[in-house]
Order: C-alpha cells, then sequence, then structure tokens
C-alpha cells in the first residue's frame, strides 16, 4: 500500500480479503503508525500480515517533530508497541515488527541513537532499521560508507538511501537483516 494506508478506513477489511483471496501473499506495509489504534493492531495480527514498517524518525518529540511535522511521537511508538503485544498474545510471530529511523543531523546523536535503540528493546520490535539520507537536514555524524558501530548487533541494520538519492559512487551498506525469510528483497 502506497502513503499511509490507513487514512482508508477500509483497510483492515481489504487485508482480510487479500488474505483470503491469496493466501500466500507476502503483505507489507510501511506507516507512520499513528492510525495503527488497537482495532487496526488486532486486524493485522488476524490477516496474518507478514511485515509492518513503522517510520518513526526520532527517540523524542522534539527530534521526531522535526520530520514528521504534526506528528505525535508517543502515539507512534506506542501503538508499535500495540502492535508487538497484539502478536504476543496472539501467540504469533507475525507480522515482523520494524522500526524504521531516517537519521537527519537533529536525530543523530549517539544519546538519542541510544535512545531510541533502548525503546525498540522495550517495545519488542524484530528490527531497527537506520536509513542515513541525502535529503536536506542529512545526518552529518553519519557518513555514506562509513564504518559505524553504534549500529552493529542483532536486530539492526544500516541502509544509504542510494535508490533516492541516486548513485554517487558510495556503497550501499546493508548487512544481512535479521528477518530472514520475512525479508522479501532478499
Amino acid at each position: 500500500m502506497l502513503g499511509e494506508p490507513f487514512l482508508n478506513r477500509h483497510a483492515p477489511e481489504m487485508l482480510f480479503y487479500a488474505r483470503e483471496k491469496i493466501p500466500h501473499l507476502f503483505i507489507s506495509i510501511e506507516t507512520n503508525g499513528l492510525l495503527v489504534t488497537p482495532e487496526v493492531q488486532r486486524a493485522l495480527v488476524g490477516a496474518r500480515v507478514d511485515y509492518v514498517k513503522f517510520s518513526i524518525d526520532g527517540a523524542s518529540q522534539e527530534t521526531y517533530a522535526q520530520y514528521r511535522i504534526g506528528g505525535d511521537f508517543q502515539k507512534a511508538y506506542e501503538n508499535m508497541a500495540g502492535l508487538v503485544a497484539a502478536r504476543r498474545e496472539a501467540g504469533t510471530d507475525r507480522p515482523r515488527v520494524v522500526w524504521q529511523y531516517i537519521l537527519f543531523k537533529w536525530n543523530d546523536s549517539d544519546e538519542e541513537v541510544r535512545k531510541a535503540q533502548r525503546l525498540a528493546r522495550e517495545a519488542g520490535v524484530d528490527h531497527l532499521y537506520w536509513l542515513v539520507t541525502h535529503s536536506a537536514g542529512a545526518s552529518e555524524h553519519f557518513l555514506p560508507g562509513g564504518h559505524c558501530p553504534l549500529f552493529e548487533g542483532e536486530g539492526q541494520s544500516l541502509n544509504e538511501t542510494i535508490e533516492i538519492a541516486g548513485r554517487r559512487g558510495e556503497p550501499m551498506v546493508r548487512p544481512e537483516p535479521a528477518l530472514g525469510e520475512y525479508d522479501p528483497w532478499k
């Protein structure tokens, strides 16, 4: 689904319909998380959605709101954690829940990154996916092709958005994700 899928109030029913019609379909959703209410969380689990990526670019309201203008960090984070809890309550491992964090110069301090890592562990997400962008406000702390020991470890990966920025000669840094068979780009 493109854009914010849950702006469509019929999105949950659409997911069940897709799963019913094509049972082996890999269903992947990207969301800002603000509309992933408990009802939507139950639908994502019930429809056996494979993968949900939450775009939450900060570990506090202050840093998050600089890119997600008008957004509510706490709401997005609680909805992401709520989906993990709904999945756990249902006794399933789906959907895989991924926190995507785009690194900008206002959210890339070691303190902010460590806070995001801690919050990801507390929420129980499957993967914390860091993106280094080349767009306006890009991180100056983490440079393209650089070694980033802060992002090494189980359940994390770093990707440079070369596909958005166009090839500029920098290598794409994308360690093997921890999602195994749930990673459709593997």
